[in-house]
């Protein structure tokens, strides 16, 4: 009786040392998974449109700015042709160009929308233009495009022309980028009422050969189709900013050889010099969501519609 009691003794401590141990073994995990979520910083969890990515460091001088996932699709270097669509549904920086023209060219109506900052740098070109030339007959014939206006565009190309050839010259609706108010055509409308293409020629060949320093680019130069997808188009101009105008004009780079290109200088490596204008810049590529910056001067963040930022900053 006696050594059956010792043994149910002994069997009771051990059981009662086991659920000891197992409850500060479960007390020790809970208490680590507590200090381990205080600890860890989580600083796109306020917004689901936020890449989950962890804040990287940077450098002394400069900060970081948090932006979006849909902020790639933003800026004034994004990327639109036949692979990547445009992808913002309001454009709310658009202004009539009629209503804050010069008086060096001319618009179509006063329905022809454009990006407000392009508007300013088209006067300032045109202006440019118009004093040394004395002649103000280029007339803005396309700005800003719905998709539904660009569906009939298309319709009448395919009409005329077939479905093949149309989809050198009309880019399919979603994929243009005058959804984005940063392009334009350019025509010619002179004072007896007659009119004409602008294919840069002659007296007109002044504003391909000078439209970088206004922050333009043609967009679809003729040595250029197999990679733009689109046929030679000197009437269309494409906004980007001087330092990159000025970039692709000098290494004749089309809009989507200079985003590949851009890639080559990352934040953590090389930063692209150039001076334009008269002024420097420094330029680099970001794929991460939180966008360093320098602390102090004079920066740009646009995204390029495909997979990432680029930085532009003024020193």
């Amino acid at each position: 009786m006696e050594r059956r009691r010792k043994k149910r003794y002994r069997f009771t401590k051990r059981f009662r040392n086991i659920c000891i141990f197992l409850f500060a073994a479960l007390f020790l995990f809970v208490g680590w998974r507590v200090l381990e979520a205080k600890n860890v910083s989580h600083p796109n969890s306020a917004n689901p449109n936020t890449a989950n990515q962890s804040a990287i460091s940077v450098p002394d001088g400069y900060k970081t700015v948090t932006m979006t996932k849909s902020d790639v699709h933003t800026g004034n270097l994004i990327l639109v042709n036949p692979e990547y669509a445009y992808q913002v549904n309001e454009n709310d920086d658009l202004e009539s160009i009629y209503s804050n023209k010069n008086s060096a060219y001319k618009v179509k109506d006063t329905n022809v929308l454009l990006n407000k900052n392009v508007i300013t740098n088209l006067n300032d070109m045109m202006a440019e233009f118009g004093r040394i030339k004395s002649n103000y007959s280029v007339n803005i014939v396309s700005g800003y495009r719905t998709e539904e206006k660009q569906q009939r565009l298309l319709d009448d190309e395919i009409a005329n022309n077939g479905e093949t050839e149309a989809a050198t010259w009309v880019a399919k609706p979603g994929f243009s980028e005058h959804h984005s108010g940063l392009a334009f055509d350019l025509g010619l409308y002179f004072n007896d009422g007659t009119s004409a293409l602008f294919d840069g020629s002659d007296v007109y060949a002044w504003i391909p050969e000078n439209c970088w320093k206004y922050g333009f680019v043609v967009r679809y130069p003729e040595s250029k189709k197999a990679i733009t997808k689109i046929s030679y188009e000197p009437w269309h101009l494409r906004y980007v900013g001087a330092p990159h105008a000025y970039i692709m004009n000098e290494n004749g780079f089309c809009f989507e050889e200079y985003i590949d290109f851009i890639r080559d200088y990352p934040f953590d490596g090389e930063h692209l010099a150039v001076t334009a204008n008269d002024k420097n810049y420094k330029i680099y590529f970001t794929a991460e969501t939180d966008v360093p910056v320098p602390e102090k001067g004079d920066f740009e963040i646009s995204g390029n519609n495909v997979d990432g930022f680029i930085v532009t900053v003024e020193e």
